[in-house]
């Protein structure tokens, strides 16, 4: 014969734990990176072109940083000429394999060479019309990361 057995219930004591620690863990990385991507900096800056840069509100902080801009004409590179494009796009032979702009490459290679902190500053501004493709934004960002900028910010206007 068999026995049946009862799992008995233990009682409800009313009190329940709650465990927060993996909670309070997502919510610092959360912190640190809005912390890292909102620190935003700018410096007064002027588009050459005619160029519309896009619209947003942030807070403002001056610094004096290398500008590269992007117009639908050329690329400056602190208000000098690199590279003239046509309607945004780059001629067929400047882009190399690795999807960099040649030309640019090697004016950001000498104008960090050029800085007082080379070997330390990775900031760049990045000025760009509010109509230009992304396919000309990444070979220009593509460019910029390659010549050991990292700190890259796109400029935008703010509305008040």
């Amino acid at each position: 014969m068999q026995k049946m057995f009862k799992k008995s219930k233990k009682p409800a004591t009313g009190e329940m734990a709650l465990q927060i620690t993996s909670m309070a863990d997502i919510f610092t990385i959360i912190l640190v990176f809005l912390l890292k991507t909102t620190a935003a900096g700018i410096s007064s800056v002027s588009p050459n072109g005619g160029m519309t840069l896009p619209v947003a509100t942030g807070k403002i902080i001056e610094k004096d940083t290398l500008t590269l801009e992007v117009n639908k004409d050329s690329v400056l590179v602190d208000s000098k000429n690199v590279l003239s494009l046509s309607n945004f796009e780059f001629p067929l032979t400047e882009i190399q394999a690795n999807g960099i702009s040649q030309s640019l490459y090697t004016r950001l290679i000498e104008q960090r060479k050029h800085r007082p902190d080379a070997d330390r500053s990775s900031e760049l501004l990045v000025l760009a019309d509010e109509s230009t493709p992304y396919s000309t934004l990444k070979t220009v960002l593509a460019s910029a990361a390659n010549t050991g900028f990292v700190d890259l910010q796109l400029v935008v206007v703010q509305t008040d």
